[in-house]
């Protein structure tokens, strides 16, 4: 099995296969070189996105920093990503890997001075963040390995 993404616990990372299994008794990562995985305790959800990041090309899945599992009521397969290059993705977990294909098209069309959310959950759209209520890449790469 291919290792796909990590989770995190407290300071160290454990790899996650593209079954979905993490092995939390292999030896932690201090700088994962993958995505990494938060709020997918449910084992349905884990093996659903680890499926969809597997189907990824690799020049996609790298530009990955974070994936959080945030359900909303209507929808409870969305998640947020954090990219290294700071914008933030919203997208269904049943669509993403084939509406992420279509990433690096949409950010260069993109102002890169101007970060924000692409929404990809039905149809795809760009929202920039707000002056007052910006959010910064969570986990940004390269931030960690300074």
């Amino acid at each position: 099995m291919k290792r796909v993404a990590y989770v995190s616990n407290g300071s160290s990372f454990y790899p996650v296969l593209e079954n979905g299994e993490t092995l939390d008794g292999q030896k932690s990562v201090k700088v994962p070189d993958a995505p990494i995985l938060f709020g997918f305790d449910d084992a349905e959800f884990a093996h659903l996105m680890t499926e969809q990041l597997t189907n990824l090309p690799h020049s996609i899945s790298n530009s990955i920093s974070e994936v959080h599992y945030t359900p909303e009521k209507m929808d409870p397969y969305i998640i947020t990503l954090f990219m290294n290059n700071g914008y933030e993705v919203r997208a269904s977990m049943k669509t993403f890997a084939e509406k992420m294909r279509s990433y690096p098209m949409i950010v260069k069309e993109l102002n890169p001075k101007v970060k924000g959310i692409i929404h990809l959950e039905v149809g795809s759209y760009f929202e920039p963040y707000s002056k007052k209520g910006s959010q910064k890449n969570k986990g940004d790469k390269a931030d960690e390995e300074s």
